[in-house]
């Protein structure tokens, strides 16, 4: 579900298996209910489905629940078992509730199939659609996915880049840390994608999971001759993501940074340590 409740509209989202359910048209009625407990008058949606699936949704309809709720209800039918293929119309319908609800529902899935359906959604003029696309390819363990999200951050900035982080790590899902490691590990750190990466420690930072300390580790100990302020900061970066992580695991390696680290990599340790102690 998305959206304020005492705005003008939310939206929800009910996938319902079809295993069971003859072929053909078939209505679904739905009503919502307000935080006070008062349900709404029940609205009518068509949807016609076949041996292979969904083959057309109707208009999601708007179903009342008071003054000032009124909830936007999109009901999708899918079959269960190969079920991506069969959200290419919804991706593709050019409502935007349709494109949100099947960028959702396709992150459920999360495999490495449905990533070509969620690249156009990225494209997507409306913020809600290629945020949900980024939040969907975000619980992928793909480098497909990983190189998706990448091509977005390259050609972002400002507030587009800084949505589309903070889409990634809202949730704080540990599902995100291998995209969001993938990113790191086929970037560029002391090129082009110097604040990509940048901005992806700190986003391994904020998602807060222990998974991330050994792709930390590796960008702490970057090093280059003439790196100058680049190998500096994400040292400085890198080593404070795990500090903030915090736990056995970060803290054992930050015991062995600590030690086995260059000049430069001992001081940081030493340094934010001593600033959280």
């Amino acid at each position: 579900m998305s959206g304020t409740f005492g705005t003008t509209t939310v939206q929800a989202s009910v996938p319902l298996p079809t295993a069971n359910v003859t072929n053909g048209n078939l209505r679904l009625w739905v009503r919502a209910r307000d935080g006070a407990g008062n349900w709404g008058t029940a609205a009518a949606i068509d949807v016609l489905t076949s041996g292979t699936g969904v083959v057309s949704v109707g208009d999601g309809p708007k179903v009342g629940v008071g003054v000032r709720a009124l909830a936007l209800a999109v009901v999708v039918v899918l079959r269960s078992g190969d079920r991506h293929p069969r959200l290419a119309p919804l991706v593709g319908d050019e409502r935007w509730f349709a494109q949100f609800t099947g960028a959702t529902l396709l992150g459920a899935i999360g495999s490495a199939e449905v990533v070509p359906l969620l690249q156009p959604l990225l494209r997507k003029s409306d913020p809600r659609v290629a945020r949900a696309a980024v939040v969907a390819l975000g619980k992928i363990d793909d480098a497909a996915a990983a190189r998706a999200v990448q091509t977005v951050l390259r050609a972002a900035t400002g507030d587009l880049r800084k949505t589309v982080i903070d889409a990634l790590v809202v949730e704080r899902d540990p599902r995100v840390v291998p995209l969001l490691s993938r990113v790191i590990a086929e970037s560029a750190p002391l090129g082009v994608d110097h604040v990509v990466v940048v901005e992806m420690v700190d986003a391994l930072a904020k998602v807060g999971c222990d998974t991330a300390v050994p792709t930390l580790v590796t960008t702490s100990r970057v090093k280059r001759f003439f790196g100058g302020k680049k190998v500096k900061v994400l040292k400085e970066h890198a080593v404070d993501a795990m500090v903030r992580i915090g736990g056995t695991k970060a803290a054992a390696a930050l015991d062995d940074l600590a030690l086995s680290g260059d000049r430069a990599l001992r001081r940081i340790v030493a340094q934010k340590r001593r600033s959280v102690s």
